[in-house]
């Protein structure tokens, strides 16, 4: 499979074009962000870790019926998927306070929640990736509740 030109370039990935229109390449970077690139760093392996992660997370998912853009590792950090289109929603699940939760909410890092939070953020770095719910995104036209 041959690795055509760069499409877009994310904080952990880099999708690649293919001699096949309707797929592509992905490449998982060992860079790591944190605060919103504030604070940058390399760690050794992460890419094909996370490469990994996401091969036994789409193919659970298939098995289960749901539809994903995965179709196969290629090795350690390149996986080919199909060309989608990207809904510019982030979603977090979380069971401990961290990161922003923490920032916002003034919890302390590590507090074990009482239970399961899902937040959903706007994928946008210039806006700060803000908070939505529901019913943002289905009226901003970003996703349908079935996505």
């Amino acid at each position: 499979m041959t690795m055509g030109q760069l499409l877009v370039e994310g904080k952990g990935k880099q999708v690649f074009a293919t001699d096949h229109p309707d797929e592509a390449i992905v490449y998982y970077k060992d860079e790591a962000l944190a605060y919103h690139g504030l604070k940058r760093g390399r760690i050794i392996g992460k890419g094909e870790i996370n490469n990994l992660i996401c091969e036994y997370l789409f193919t659970l998912l298939a098995e289960q019926g749901v539809p994903n853009h995965f179709l196969r590792r290629l090795d350690e950090r390149r996986s080919l998927v199909k060309r989608v289109s990207i809904i510019p929603v982030v979603v977090k699940v979380r069971n401990i306070v961290a990161g922003s939760l923490a920032r916002r909410t003034g919890y302390p890092e590590g507090t074990r929640l009482r239970n399961t939070v899902i937040e959903y953020c706007l994928k946008d770095s210039e806006l700060d990736d803000p908070l939505l719910n529901i019913s943002h995104i289905t009226a901003m036209g970003l996703a349908t509740r079935e996505e």
